[in-house]
């Protein structure tokens, strides 16, 4: 029970069948019987298929360990040739079970003797005429350990000559078949199983699908995934890992709907992940982001980790429970690899893949029936109405938003309620004019309604009038807007508001009317002309109702810098936190890492910011808010300067890293968690070229740890996996 690839694995055994029972001389003449039996009916179902199937042909070299030869001889009272090809005939009628795989296997035996030796030397000794190679024994020196090695293309068949029949058996020729599944490109399912003790997440037991991979005694089941990846292997050389590590659909992720299909956003997901023949699930999530507005959260890069080396199939992880909250609600999921690479060969390489999720209640639903027209004037009254049907709770508030082009919603209006009604407010001082959306939300449940267009027009060039342009809940700073009028200067009252001169746009609102929001009267004179727009700062920040919400981020295209950025809140301390970016930090400003940055296939970011225990979140797209699209990135394009390296990767005890051109400056490290904790931090002061630093990782647990280095000017991020 080994790994498939060119190294050796030594695994956790699968479980034995129950009973033992030994062979009587006349018992095994009756199985050799049953064995040649199955030859003819191999034979018989190769004549009658051979027109439709390809037939894939292996040769095997078998060498059998003389005590076991002897043995069987007598009881048998055959030669071990005519023996060992009637387990190899059932072996092949195994394989070649009805409506099973795409060809016709016939592994073939071309050569067989007899060794009076140790058997490691061979299963260490090469075939090059042969494809595999077969070493039977039933009385081992346990020189070497059974199962299927990779790097020989030879299965060690160790198999006690008085347990449960004996290598020859039933029992012990399904584990054989399991072998050559093995040497053929299959991988323990049953590597994928999580006992409920060994879990702490939600104490449950995660059983695989019934297959000969999973438990071989007595189950000649070849499940979906295991014959998908037969399939593909078919009669050709199995070389490297791409067997195993390219059938990927791209991208992966989670969706989220209620028991109607409806999409949920804002479900919260935490992901844990499974290790190869562990039996148990990690401790510690991961990763933690939520859905977006069509219930969909994508990963940013394949979460079972293909291609890291050290791991059997050179695969990180085999399986993952998915943890969902949602509204209170949760809801766990399995996600084993065997389901995710099912939909690659079924659906082909450019499949999307979501695990669902479904949550058992009912989604509540807003809908945006009447707005009381379709053009507005900036600053003039919107008129929503809309109906619910569903739940929502008491205290859940209905907000009135206005949306621009990049998903950025403005809260002109609240109420508190859980059915429909009509909700007012002035529309924002937004710049520039043009096509907005309206909508509803909620917030207990989190939901929206249907989005209405709107379009909001410029200023009348002959008439003055005043809106508040944007404003920071939290600090109060607040940016007035001006438009229209003749041109000449404009001047501004506004009780409230702290600004250095009439004239000024800019100003401070007041501590006393942050804590106690009330309507603000923003008036501005020109040409002895004067218009007063009522700013009601209550609704436009939330405060009674404690709603966050996530902007469009600050972002440096060229640098990579970027700024979290909200609106509204209770104004108590934000967290933020976008996988790929940061884990959760209350520092806004952050570094987008250059690979995610250049990358041609990156993903759109979630962006969440936590406030009082409550998530908001919006989606942004890295390469739209760049214009990079899917276009390649040359290496001119690629900043030069500070970098790092982690010297092998994955890491145990010792993480080295490689700082190079520096140029001298200082530069600040940073090891963190993927919850953005800091866990050691250091300045160096490396040579002109390069410098090695090591940092002691053994008191940490396994997972994901980041790597930040800071210099004057330049800051990098490198992601080391802790194994």
């Amino acid at each position: 029970m080994l790994g498939a690839d060119q190294r050796h694995y030594r695994a956790v055994a699968y479980p034995s069948p129950l009973g033992i029972k030994l062979f009587t001389p006349d018992a095994m003449k009756n199985h050799l019987l049953r064995l040649l039996l199955g030859t003819l009916c191999l034979a018989l179902l190769m004549s009658d298929s051979a027109q439709a199937q390809a037939t894939w042909k292996f040769s095997i070299v078998v060498a059998v360990d003389k005590q076991t030869a002897d043995y069987y001889q007598k009881a048998y009272g055959k030669d071990i040739t005519t023996i060992v090809k009637a387990q190899m005939a059932t072996i092949n009628a195994n394989f070649n079970k009805p409506n099973t795989f795409k060809g016709i296997y016939n592994f073939q035996i071309d050569s067989i003797y007899v060794f009076d030796g140790p058997a490691r030397d061979e299963v260490f000794r090469p075939h090059p005429k042969h494809a595999y190679a077969v070493v039977i024994n039933g009385f081992s020196d346990n020189s070497v350990g059974g199962g299927w090695w990779g790097s020989y293309q030879t299965i060690y068949h160790s198999w006690k000559w008085d347990s449960f029949d004996g290598p020859f058996g039933p029992y012990a020729t399904d584990g054989l078949t399991h072998e050559f599944a093995h040497a053929r490109g299959a991988v323990d399912i049953y590597a994928m199983r999580v006992e409920g003790a060994k879990n702490p997440v939600n104490n449950t037991t995660f059983e695989p699908v019934s297959s000969i991979m999973n438990y071989p005694y007595g189950n000649i089941a070849w499940d979906e995934y295991t014959t998908n990846l037969l399939n593909s292997t078919a009669d050709g050389p199995i070389v490297g890992e791409q067997w195993i590590t390219k059938p990927f659909p791209n991208p992966i992720g989670i969706q989220a709907v209620d028991a109607q299909g409806k999409a949920l956003e804002g479900v919260v997901v935490d992901i844990y992940p499974v290790e190869w023949f562990s039996l148990s699930v990690l401790p510690n999530s991961i990763l933690r982001a939520a859905t977006n507005n069509q219930g969909i959260y994508t990963f940013p890069a394949n979460p079972y980790r293909p291609s890291t080396s050290g791991y059997p199939w050179n695969m990180r992880y085999c399986n993952f429970l998915i943890k969902a909250t949602y509204n209170g609600t949760v809801v766990y999921k399995w996600m084993p690899v065997y389901e995710v690479q099912n939909a690659y060969f079924k659906n082909g390489e450019n499949t999307v893949y979501n695990t669902v999720i479904e949550f058992p209640a009912t989604t509540p639903n807003i809908n945006l029936t009447r707005l009381n027209g379709t053009s507005f004037a900036v600053g003039s009254l919107i008129e929503a109405s809309f109906t619910t049907s569903g739940m929502f709770d008491a205290t859940n508030i209905f907000t009135l938003q206005v949306v621009d082009e990049f998903n950025n919603a403005f809260v002109i209006g609240s109420t508190q309620g859980n059915g429909g009604t009509t909700i007012s407010g002035r529309t924002p001082g937004l710049n520039p004019a043009g096509k907005y959306k309206v909508r509803i939300g909620s917030s207990k449940p989190n939901g929206r309604s249907n989005d209405v267009p709107i379009i909001l027009t410029p200023f009348p060039d002959n008439q003055l009038r005043v809106a508040v342009s944007r404003l920071n809940c939290t600090t109060g700073a607040i940016l007035l807007y001006a438009g229209g009028g003749d041109g000449s200067p404009i001047t501004f009252t506004a009780p409230g508001i702290t600004r250095i001169s009439p004239s000024s746009t800019t100003g401070i609102v007041e501590q006393g009317l942050l804590n106690d929001p009330k309507p603000i009267s923003v008036s501005a004179t020109q040409s002895g002309q004067t218009w007063t727009y009522v700013f009601d700062l209550a609704t436009y920040c939330n405060n009674s109702t404690g709603s966050l919400i996530v902007s469009l981020p600050d972002y440096n295209c060229a640098s990579g810098f970027f700024s979290f950025r909200t609106t509204g809140g209770d104004g108590s301390p934000i967290e933020f936190m976008a996988v790929g970016i940061t884990g959760w930090t209350t520092n806004p400003n952050q570094f987008v890492d250059v690979a995610l940055r250049t990358a041609n296939d990156s993903q759109p970011f979630t962006l969440m910011a936590r406030q009082s225990g409550k998530i908001s979140n919006i989606t942004w797209d890295l390469k739209a808010a760049c214009g990079r699209a899917r276009e390649a990135v040359s290496e001119a394009e690629r900043p030069a300067g500070l970098s790092i390296q982690v010297l092998g990767n994955p890491v145990s005890d010792q993480l080295r890293v490689l700082v190079q051109e520096a140029n001298g400056q200082p530069v600040q490290l940073r090891l963190l968690d993927v919850q953005g904790r800091v866990l050691e931090s250091r300045t160096v002061q490396p040579a002109e070229q390069a410098d090695e630093q090591q940092f002691s990782v053994g008191k940490f647990g396994p997972g994901l740890l980041l790597l930040q280095a800071t210099s004057p000017r330049q800051t990098r991020m490198v992601k080391v996996v802790r194994q």
